[in-house]
This record gives C-alpha cells, structure tokens and sequence, in this order.
C-alpha cells in the first residue's frame, strides 16, 4: 500500500470455504500502509480477523480513517482496542459473523474513545453474542454521536430462552447504556426479528432526545437481499423473508394519552420526535394511526411534544379507511406542517418463498406471489 499515495478509499472481501466458528483460523489482515486512506471495507466474514496482529505493526494509520466498515469475526477486546485507535471517525459499520470472547469480567472496561463519530450502525447480532455485543457498546464513548442503527439475526435460539439463563440480565437490547450516555443521539433505527416488545419499551423511554425514529427493514431492502440470495450458489432465501412478520412495535404507544400495560397515560414516549418511518405493519390499523397522528397534533398544540413532520409507513396489508381528508383537517386547524407517505400491500394473507412454495425457482419479476405493494399515498400540508 506504500505505493499507492492517493488512494483515498479501499472495499476488500475475502473468500474462502465456510468454516466453523470454531475452527476459524488468524488471518492478520494489513491495510493500513497508505497514507491517504480515509474509507475502508472489509468483508472477511469466513475468517478470524487477528486484529491485534494489525494493531502491533507499524505503520499504523487507523487514526486517520473517517469511515470504517467490517463484516469480520473478530475478538471482542480487540475490536475495541482497534475502534480506540480510529479517533477520527466520522461513520462506523459493524456487522459481525462471530465475536469471539477476548475479554474476561475481570478486566477493567475498555474504553473505545470516538470524538468524531457521528453514526454507528451494528447489525446482524445473534442472540448467542449478546454478552460480547453489549461489552462492545459498553466501551464506547463517542460524545458527539448522532445516529445509532441496530438489527439482529434471526438466526439461533430464542433471546429471552438465551439471556434467561444470564442472572445478570436486564434487557436484551445491547446499546441502552450508550443511549443513556449519548445526549446528542437524534436518530435510531431498530430492525427486530424476534419478540422483544417490553425491552424495546424500556429503550424508547430512555430515548427521550430521538426525533427521528426507524422500525423495519423497507420492501426495497428485503426485496434486494433475496434478488442477492437467489444469485448465490446455495439459492436458499433469507431467513427472515420466508415467513411474515408482525409488528415488532405497537405504534399505538406513541400515541399520547393511550394508556397501555407498559405505560402510563400520562407518559409521554419519545415527546421530540418529528420523523416516523416503518415497515411491515400488519397489527396496527388506519384508525390506530389517525388516532396517534391526531394525539400529535393536539400535544404540539398544547406545547407537550414536538409536532411529527414526517410520516412514512408501509403496511404488509391492504387499506382499511382513508384517513388523509380527516388528517388533513386536523392538521390544517392547527396551523401545522405535515408530509404523509403510506404504502399498503396489494396481499391479505402471509406468504412464503420456500422450496415447497409454489413460486420457488421462479425470477423475482416473475414470481406470482411476489410482495406488490400500493402506489403511496401523499398528503403535504
């Protein structure tokens, strides 16, 4: 890399036979000579990444990375160690295959110290890495941070049947401690895949400071991760996508004055926020969203909440009543702006994309019981 002064960004992926995570060999990957380097991606997702190998040979240039993405099986302790050299970042991606246990709780907490890093996004979490997972997010101190992104696999065994057996659990969501210790967060993006409806809860009490809130994975995504999925050797579709999924969060809690077994009447969930953006709703009905929506607006009225500018919701089920007229309205006489954007689904019923599904071995254009979604609905006022 000593030979290439100018070049600025680097996107690596290694590949290689599946292994087992336990028998993953150390590969000590070096990138890090070229004087330039701002962006690096690394897709080692079939290896152990030896991370401290890298972190002991000079010459090292983490420090001047802004942007950093790994998908990499990597040691826990060395991956903080690692983020602790990146001072400079700007944008963090972390998706790993495997989080292999590089610290005890002996140790004294590590600490990833990140000044200038505004989004975190970490991904693909299985249940079975939770402990590794929130010692990562525990290490982090990143005071200017602004956007934080997580999803976690559906793959392995059940995360309550798996932090049950934890004595010290508490919550299941990993990044609560960053939150709480992150004043300038304004954005979250949860992606759900299994049945954490009271954790998430306790999350969005903390998350009094969010004004814009992500629940789902779009129709566009997933659509573009089976097209990815087809192409690939193995043909087999995606977990998650093979079965319908319900709402992982009950938007009715954001409705103000709605008292539920969660929460009170009088408390008031994320009272800043003006962005909703959500998918595959099924559970939560059009007259469940003008009453939320109007409970906005007559709060902001009243000086008890931030007014929610910008809507846009997908539904994994048809239309049930037009609500725009009557929103419209409401928003109107209360001297407020609003963007609404709903989809719906052209499908009533759960559908499947298995090798007993009559569409499997179709192409995604063709397939007859391919997701077909409603042109939006807009309403700007």
């Amino acid at each position: 890399m000593d030979k290439l002064p100018m070049l600025q960004t680097l996107k690596v992926k290694f590949d290689g036979p599946e292994p087992y995570h336990n028998e993953l060999t150390d590969h000590p990957i070096k990138l890090l000579a070229a004087p330039s380097l701002k962006e690096v991606s690394l897709d080692a997702s079939r290896f152990m990444w030896n991370v401290r190998e890298c972190l002991i040979t000079p010459p090292s240039r983490w420090n001047q990375l802004l942007n950093l993405s790994i998908h990499a099986s990597v040691g826990t302790r060395d991956l903080v160690d690692l983020l602790n050299q990146c001072r400079n970042l700007i944008a963090c991606t972390l998706r790993p295959e495997y989080l292999h246990r590089t610290h005890t709780t002996s140790d004294p907490q590590a600490v990833a110290y990140l000044p200038s890093l505004k989004s975190l996004t970490f991904g693909n979490v299985d249940s079975t890495l939770l402990e590794s997972v929130r010692f990562i997010f525990n290490s982090i101190n990143a005071p200017s941070l602004a956007s934080i992104a997580y999803s976690n696999s559906s793959n392995g065994p059940d995360y309550r049947r798996y932090m049950s057996q934890d004595p010290t659990y508490s919550c299941t969501i990993p990044f609560t401690s960053l939150l709480e210790r992150s004043a300038t967060v304004r954005k979250l993006a949860l992606d759900l895949s299994v049945d954490l409806f009271s954790d998430i809860v306790q999350c969005l009490q903390i998350a009094v400071p969010i004004t814009h809130l992500i629940l789902g994975e779009s129709h566009e995504t997933r659509m573009r991760i089976r097209q990815i999925a087809r192409a690939s050797p193995s043909n087999t579709e995606p977990e998650h996508l093979l079965t319908h999924k319900k709402d992982f969060v009950d938007l009715n809690l954001l409705t103000i004055g709605k008292e539920s077994s969660l929460l009170s009447s009088k408390k008031i969930l994320l009272p800043n926020l003006e962005v909703l953006e959500a998918w595959q709703l099924s559970a939560f009905t059009d007259e469940n969203l003008l009453e939320m929506i109007s409970s906005r607006i007559d709060a902001s009225s009243r000086g008890e909440a931030s007014m929610l500018r910008y809507i846009r919701l997908q539904f994994d089920r048809p239309k049930q009543m037009d609500i725009v007229d009557e929103l419209a309205k409401r928003a109107k006489a209360a001297g407020v702006n609003m963007k609404l954007e709903l989809q719906y689904s052209l499908l009533t019923k759960p559908f499947g994309f298995g090798r007993l599904s009559p569409s499997f071995g179709l192409p995604v254009e063709d397939n007859v019981l391919s997701f077909k979604l409603e042109s939006p609905i807009l309403l700007t006022i």
